[in-house]
């Protein structure tokens, strides 16, 4: 991306609209010692009568204003509890050599898709538009 001359904003202003643009995407969001936010949703991929299975995904946000700097950790957690229905699903993935594109989808009949790539290009549109820089870090949340 072009470098751009846009005036920095504020921390408090840019923890605004990161609060909004999580709000946006449907994650509920706690703020994080006055220096980021940690937002996540909880997705139910299916429900069985004695258990089920389901996928969290979270994200820490952490803004260093020295640098004018976010730094955004993400994990994705899948859990499953119970005894499943008593069938067989075989899966099949060839292997290939290619980048993952945008597309993937984690779907819930009750809170819909939660297009999580749309998400990160969501969030660094807003910092990078706040005349901050963007960091994806590596590490858990």
């Amino acid at each position: 991306m072009p470098a751009v001359d846009v005036e920095a904003v504020g921390k408090e202003e840019l923890l605004k609209l990161l609060r909004r643009t999580a709000k946006e995407h449907g994650l509920h969001y706690v703020p994080v010692d006055h220096e980021g936010l940690r937002a996540e949703l909880e997705v139910t991929h299916a429900r069985w009568f004695f258990g089920g299975r389901t996928a969290t995904y979270c994200m820490e946000c952490r803004l260093d204003e020295a640098c004018r700097t976010v730094r955004i950790r993400e994990v994705m957690r899948e859990r499953s509890w119970g005894i499943p229905a008593p069938f067989i699903i075989a899966e099949k993935a060839p292997p290939t050599g290619r980048r993952v594109s945008g597309t993937r989808l984690v779907h819930d009949a009750a809170t819909g898709p939660l297009e999580l790539f749309q998400l990160l290009e969501a969030v660094e549109r807003v910092v990078r538009g706040a005349g901050w820089k963007y960091c994806l870090a590596a590490g858990k949340p």
